[in-house]
């Protein structure tokens, strides 16, 4: 029986890469203009009400002294924050170590991965794969640079419901990736095959309570990597092991 489903699985693979959309993955830039906030959306007006300060976004401890909840750590200078009025988004805001023109240029990878990525979950009909939404905010005018007067900006996350224990072996994420449905490891598949710099850490591709797997972090989506879900393999048994190798063969030779 688990021979007759794993064959079944590798010919719907197959045939979803023949008749499906693949990834474009030359499509790797947007405007400014292109990824902004649209100024109708909801909370549009709530957040020239909450970003004032000028220092706020010096430190993780001066952003946190203006109300903010903000990550502890500051990974690679981008600090990481939510605001107790404004549900379902996160804000990312690198330091001042970083350029502007770095800044700008960093935000829109990410957007333009989630983007790419979720035309691709829409095109090949994915039911267990998720991408928060993202997009630039300009900041009020006092934060301009002080040199150029150029606009500064902020990049607007859409929150997902993901589980915890991002960093445990025992944690919710690594449960449900040993516990992962075939259909979800099918479309995970898929993804990574397509999107070779989303096949990351588990804490940048972890479940959601909703049995999804959500890519979080989509800076990286169109860079190559060798090996396919080298995190995830250690958590899986052998049968779903050999899903991976056979539906990762199936894709290779369906691209060729």
């Amino acid at each position: 029986m688990k021979g007759l489903v794993n064959i079944w699985i590798l010919v719907t693979l197959f045939i979803n890469l023949l008749y499906g959309q693949q990834a474009d993955l030359t499509k790797n830039s947007l405007s400014i203009k292109q990824c902004l906030l649209p100024k109708t959306h909801p909370i549009y007006v709530q957040l020239h009400e909450i970003f004032t300060d000028l220092h706020q976004f010096d430190s993780p401890d001066h952003w946190r002294k203006s109300g903010f909840y903000v990550n502890e750590r500051a990974h690679r200078g981008l600090m990481v924050g939510s605001h107790p009025s404004i549900q379902g988004y996160l804000f990312k805001k690198f330091d001042h170590s970083i350029s502007q023109k770095e800044q700008i240029l960093n935000y829109l990878r990410r957007i333009n991965g989630a983007r790419n990525l979720s035309k691709f979950i829409a095109s090949n009909q994915l039911k267990f794969i998720v991408v928060p939404k993202k997009w630039l905010f300009p900041l009020p005018k006092k934060f301009n640079n002080t040199k150029t007067n150029k606009k500064t900006y902020l990049l607007v996350v859409e929150k997902m419901n993901i589980c915890g224990g991002e960093l445990d072996r025992t944690g919710e994420i690594e449960q449900c990736y040993r516990n992962i449905d075939i259909d979800v490891l099918r479309e995970l598949c898929m993804v990574v095959f397509n999107f070779r710099g989303l096949d990351s850490v588990l804490r940048n591709m972890p479940f959601t309570y909703q049995g999804q797997i959500a890519f979080i972090d989509t800076e990286r989506w169109a860079r190559k990597r060798d090996g396919f879900l080298l995190h995830v393999m250690p958590f899986l048994n052998a049968d779903k092991k050999a899903v991976v190798l056979g539906v990762i063969q199936e894709l290779q030779l369906a691209a060729k």
